[in-house]
């Protein structure tokens, strides 16, 4: 009967041996993830397996050399032969007591922190890496079926001997080939399914698996702790910490109250199973469970869409005809898995920067300069700049050809935009936001090669931003159908590189006074012009102005001759005394007059004295006295 266990344990070892690598081996070649995760889980089964049938062989030892002893002890002679120490006279007791104590709970937490490891190396697979598509999934459903009734024939078998027979040590390795049964009808209804044009229900199981691998890590943990506090009774068989409850329960799901009532007796130290409530429980439990299944299944039929969004309405993973979008408001559906519902915000406003990310540190500043980095790392995109085009000597002949240098710009340029065709933002691309930003940054370096840098630092950042968004939106439309409409481009943040950010400055300073000089001479040299015109002009109205008051002064002198002859002859005496005296008055007009009268005379003369003159020239002036 025990050589019989063994070879029940060698068995069980060497078909999750041939299991595991066959369903791994079958996964890759239909590039099935269900069947490569599942090839993992069986994989961890074999080593399983193995320590339970080492751990059994070496109970058949102990087995055998207590009979031995039990032999030699019959005789009363023999009996002062084996007066020594326990550990000398059971060295296999002594080996299978050390292995229990030792070897197991280190294997455990070790097989624990594995299957941990897979599971998050996995899961984070699952999320970062893009599925290929299942190829031959006839050829891989017929072989994991194949495997499948195989492994669940041996496991029941192996199990069935292990629970008549009292193996408690076969039992691991009977409960981890009807896993491994499982696991390939879990792998072979994935491939049915994407023949059924399912595809998602790979990905689904497979992470399944991986959450099932996770919780078996987590259940090793939990069952090495517990064992460094549990009492230990001599000579009391203890449940291997290497057989996981977990999958006892998996592989034997009818067997789930027997398993917990063992599990409470066992922590409680009384009898849980024989109280009311638990049996109550273990006889109502199946409709307890479908109540609870069908209520859940029926609470799926209601769905309620948010305000702002809209949803996808799927059934099998297909639209929908007449309903394929669903606005805000209560929908009934088919229960779950049959409809399935995908929210998307249609109305939120969405973003994302092209270029550097601004470091949240220094959004606090009120200026940003160009000397002073303030993203959390630079995105330089290359441009032209014809301004500063110098002259080369590859032309042909006597030609010259001018190369324009190229410079770097620092951009983070955010973008804003909406959902406008939801379908074709779901549908179209697996990833729409992911494939939104990847044409914006080839728009982005594309116009940027193309466009002067100094225009895009300076007057031409509002026609560039419009220009952008316009080809953005006409690619995004015209070849791509992704369904989104571009709402704001901004191009504020462009600028040289820190590096490069004060000889960016003095090159432009001292542009800047170039055109300053050159504006200050045009002032200048039009300024100069002006005043010489106008001068010119002055001059030249003034002799004509000059020109004129000649001739009509010659023609009024020649006028006052004539007009003279004609009074000299009327009367020549009166014409020469009163021209005497106009002459007279003409030369005393600009001149200082001083009227000296005589003291024996009555007249009184008024005269403004506000001049006044010295006492010399008033005694010069005075009239001389006659005797």
């Amino acid at each position: 009967m025990e050589s019989n266990g063994q070879r029940g344990a060698s068995t069980n070892f060497l078909l999750l041996l041939v299991a595991g690598g066959l369903g791994y081996g079958i996964g890759r070649y239909t590039l099935s993830l269900t069947g490569q995760i599942s090839g993992y889980l069986i994989g961890f089964g074999v080593v399983i397996a193995l320590v339970s049938w080492f751990h059994m062989r070496l109970e058949e030892q102990e087995r055998l050399e207590q009979l031995e002893f039990e032999e030699v002890n019959r005789g009363a002679a023999s009996s002062s032969l084996f007066n020594t120490g326990e550990s000398e006279t059971f060295p296999a007791r002594h080996s299978r007591e050390s292995f229990e104590r030792f070897f197991v709970p280190i294997f455990s937490g070790v097989l624990a922190i594995g299957q941990g490891v897979v599971a998050v190396w996995v899961w984070r697979s699952l999320s970062e890496s893009s599925f290929p598509q299942i190829k031959q999934p006839l050829l891989g459903l017929g072989l994991f079926g194949g495997m499948f009734i195989v492994l669940f024939l041996i496991g029941q078998y192996s199990t069935g001997v292990a629970r008549i027979e009292n193996r408690r040590l076969l039992r691991p390795g009977g409960n981890l080939l009807l896993l491994a049964a499982y696991l390939c009808a879990i792998s072979a209804a994935v491939l049915g399914a994407v023949v059924a044009e399912f595809p998602r229900a790979d990905v689904l199981a497979a992470r399944a698996i991986c959450i099932l691998l996770g919780l078996l890590a987590l259940e090793g943990m939990i069952s090495v702790v517990f064992d460094l506090y549990r009492p230990r009774v001599k000579g009391k068989a203890v449940h291997p910490l290497y057989d996981s409850r977990l999958i006892g329960l998996l592989s034997h799901p009818e067997g789930v109250f027997s398993t917990a009532a063992s599990a409470l007796d066992y922590q409680f130290g009384f009898k849980v199973s024989d109280t009311w409530f638990y049996q109550f429980l273990q006889k109502s439990f199946g409709w307890l469970l479908l109540g609870q299944v069908g209520l859940l299944l029926f609470s799926t039929c209601f769905v309620f869409v948010n305000p702002g969004e809209q949803a996808l309405l799927e059934r099998l993973g297909r639209p929908v005809t007449g309903r394929e979008i669903l606005d805000p408001g209560l929908h009934l559906t088919l229960p779950w898995p049959i409809d399935e519902i995908r929210r998307y915000r249609t109305e939120e406003i969405q973003s994302f920067i092209v270029g550097g990310i601004p470091d949240e540190s220094k959004t606090a500043e009120v200026a940003f300069l160009w000397s002073v980095s303030h993203f959390k790392e630079e995105f330089n995109l290359l441009s032209p700049s014809p301004g500063l085009a110098i002259e080369s000597g590859e032309g042909t002949g006597n030609a010259t050809r001018s190369k324009a240098p190229l410079s770097f710009l620092t951009v983070s340029i955010p973008i804003h935009y909406q959902i406008s065709d939801l379908k074709a933002y779901a549908y179209n691309y697996e990833n729409s936001a992911q494939v939104v930003e990847q044409v914006a940054y080839q728009e982005v370096g594309r116009y940027f090669a193309q466009n002067d840098s100094n225009e895009l630092l300076t007057r031409g950042q509002g026609i560039a931003a419009e220009q952008l968004r316009l080809r953005i939106q006409e690619r995004i439309d015209g070849e791509l159908h992704l369904g989104v409409k571009i709402l704001f481009l901004g191009l504020q943040d462009i600028h040289p590189p820190v590096r490069v950010a004060s000889a960016y400055e003095e090159v432009v300073s001292a542009r800047q006074w170039a055109e300053t000089n050159r504006l200050d001479a045009l002032a200048f040299s039009a300024s100069t012009n002006v005043l010489a015109s106008v001068e010119a002009r002055r001059i030249i109205a003034q002799e004509e102005s000059r020109s004129a008051i000649l001739g009509v002064k010659s023609l009024a002198d020649a006028a006052r001759f004539t007009n003279q002859i004609i009074a000299y002859a009327a009367s020549p005496a009166v014409y020469r005394h009163r021209m005497f005296l106009q002459a007279y008055t003409n030369g005393l007009a600009g001149s200082r007059k001083i009227v000296i009268t005589t003291t024996n005379s009555g007249l009184v003369i008024q005269y403004d004295a506000q001049e006044r003159f010295s006492s010399s020239l008033a005694r010069q002036l005075a009239p001389v006295k006659k005797n």
